[in-house]
């Protein structure tokens, strides 16, 4: 065969690299295949060509030869469709030989993207007589370092292109709107196992989902924040370490205001929305079942309470056609013995209604009455779920100033005779007024703290803020409250080895940030449920909006050396089948669950 390439290349055909080789101009990749390391920032490392060109069933490889035949400047691998999957290219620049490992990604589209195929590319100087390492790993030839063309390469699939040239902080906010639809759902469902019919309640119209989906809808933000400048590192060597949902209740909602703001209404994004919307009540006629919004769009803002909300199987929030808005922060970056830990925190805010108004208040031709109705139940949101999420990107990495950590920690204290003069003689705690402790008061501190750390065992800062509550009781209703008789104060910049209110409060008080047993009594299951992973994990990428090349790609799993040089399955989706097999069990004992996390520990 012949194919058109920059010298007009002859291409030779072969199922197996091995018979493509030996041959006077193909000495290179005789070398390339052979060399067991190379050098990579100063480091020694396997060299992953071998793994990566290895031959696969269906598969074949293709010499590409210069011009006048003498030398071949490229071998390519393609799949059983003929296109180009890796390829290896060889050229001389000035004096120096260059090789250079390019992986075509086929990735697949989503809702808001088509699939196409993103090019990653690794350059080697090729030293042909150098017999102990003849590879020595470059910038891809664009003045980029490697993880700056590695941190490009995930922008073209995580991020939306209007953000591609920006730079971000890791004192930014992140944020992004969804719109749900109905196909988006589907998909969803179906990726994690879950059949339509368990999500679409007998008075919706709409489809709705587990609480599972506020990760696809909150992905954005959450993964965002791993592009922060200060952040670093190679993201080839991202692990999901921890993922947490919790459904805030009404006064959960209150403290998590103060904090995530939500949209303002410059910021609402609503215009394609209501222009659509009102659209098709127009030419819909004011026809109930071709009307944009649904009767659960149109409920009664008490309906959305929290209770009505969350059902069977964890749903029941989250509705094709709603708006969804996302704000996510940056709470810790850590420095393990492993890595670099990033924790993100995110919340999902749902659309709010207009209080009183229902569909059938409305007259059908009334499109200025719908645009601004569907103008305040856009812009109205409130605080839905808190999504909790933690990275580690694999390596070594100094202690520097924008390490951190920020957090909120509860504490209960029961005073008596032994702790109260120790408690009293704290330079953090203030009373208020001439309130005095007695031996049997319940005592809680809500602190937030930020620290950040020079080495493994000194804080170079240490900031702890917060209140202190008593528990009292209301002579009419006999009910417990907890009116504020104090503030915590600490400040430590010049450095310190310990955070001492946290170290206090741990050895008087018991943590109420710990899970709590359930009160009703449970039995373990008989034997563990086991899931069958997916063989393909492409339909969970798209779905989920993760598509991560180390789920999905083979070569891109040789290339960072996974187990058996195979993708792994995403361990968002182990998540949501441990949820719901979780609360398949647990619903009759005690209802939906509304705080879950797990941790990856493969």
């Amino acid at each position: 065969d012949t194919k058109e390439v920059e010298c007009f290349a002859e291409v030779v055909n072969a199922g197996s690299l091995e018979s493509l080789v030996g041959s006077p101009g193909t000495e290179w990749v005789s070398v390339v295949m052979g060399s067991d390391i190379v050098v990579s920032d100063k480091t020694c490392k396997p060299n992953p060509i071998p793994r990566v060109m290895q031959a696969r069933p269906d598969h074949s490889f293709q010499l590409v030869w210069s011009k006048d035949g003498k030398l071949a400047t490229g071998v390519q691998q393609c799949n059983e469709e003929g296109a180009v999957i890796a390829e290896l290219c060889y050229s001389t620049q000035g004096k120096d030989n260059q090789v250079e490992l390019v992986l075509y990604d086929p990735c697949p589209g989503t809702a808001e993207s088509r699939a196409k195929s993103q090019a990653l590319r690794f350059v080697f100087n090729y030293f042909p007589n150098s017999c102990f390492c003849p590879l020595r790993e470059l910038a891809a030839g664009t003045g980029l370092s490697r993880e700056e063309t590695i941190l490009e390469y995930y922008k073209q699939i995580w991020m939306d292109p209007a953000l591609h040239g920006q730079q971000f902080s890791i004192k930014d906010t992140f944020s992004s709107w969804f719109t749900v639809s109905d196909k988006d759902i589907v998909a969803f469902n179906r990726a994690i196992c879950r059949q339509d019919d368990d999500f679409a309640g007998p008075h919706r119209k709409n489809r709705v989902s587990t609480v599972d989906f506020s990760t696809v809808v909150g992905w954005k933000p959450l993964i965002q924040a791993l592009f922060a400048k200060e952040i670093g590192g190679d993201l080839l060597k991202l692990v999901h370490m921890s993922h947490e949902y919790k459904i805030l209740t009404e006064d959960e909602q209150v403290v998590v205001s103060q904090t995530f703001k939500g949209p303002s209404p410059g910021r609402c994004e609503s215009r394609n929305v209501l222009t659509q919307s009102s659209q098709a009540l127009a030419d819909a006629g004011g026809d109930d079942d071709d009307d944009f919004f649904s009767d659960d769009d149109l409920m009664d803002a008490e309906d959305l309470t929290l209770p009505e909300v969350v059902t069977a199987n964890g749903g029941g929030a989250i509705q094709a056609s709603q708006r969804i808005y996302t704000e996510g922060k940056i709470q810790s970056i850590e420095i393990l013995p492993s890595g670099k830990k990033v924790s993100v925190k995110a919340v999902v805010f749902l659309p709010s209604t207009a209080a009183g108004m229902s569909r059938r208040n409305m007259s059908s031709s009334s499109v200025t009455n719908m645009r601004d109705v569907a103008s305040n139940s856009q812009k109205r949101v409130e605080p839905w779920v808190e999504i909790s999420s933690s990275f580690l990107i694999r390596g070594d990495f100094p202690y520097s100033d924008t390490n951190f950590t920020r957090r909120s920690e509860q504490w209960e204290v029961q005073v008596d005779a032994e702790n109260m003069q120790p408690l009293l003689h704290q330079k953090w705690l203030s009373l208020a007024g001439n309130t005095k402790l007695v031996a049997g008061d319940l005592l809680r501190f809500n602190v937030d703290i930020f620290e950040s750390k020079k080495s493994a065992t000194h804080f170079s800062v240490v900031e702890c803020s917060g209140k202190v509550t008593r528990k009292t009781f209301d002579a009419d209703t006999a009910e417990g409250l907890w009116p504020t008789i104090g503030t915590v104060n600490f400040e430590a910049k010049g450095g310190a080895s310990e955070n001492p209110v946290s170290s206090y409060l741990q050895s008087v008080g018991v943590s109420l940030n710990e899970a709590t047993t359930l009160e009703s009594s449970y039995t373990l299951m008989e034997k563990p449920h086991v899931q069958q992973a997916p063989s393909d994990c492409t339909a969970y990428a798209s779905a989920s909006r993760d598509l991560n090349p180390i789920h999905r790609n083979n070569y891109i799993a040789e290339f960072v050396d996974l187990p058996h040089g195979s993708p792994i399955v995403h361990g968002m989706w182990t998540c949501a089948m441990a949820r719901g097999v979780l609360e398949d069990v647990m619903l009759p004992l005690a209802g939906p669950i509304r705080t879950f996390g797990v941790e990856f520990l493969g």
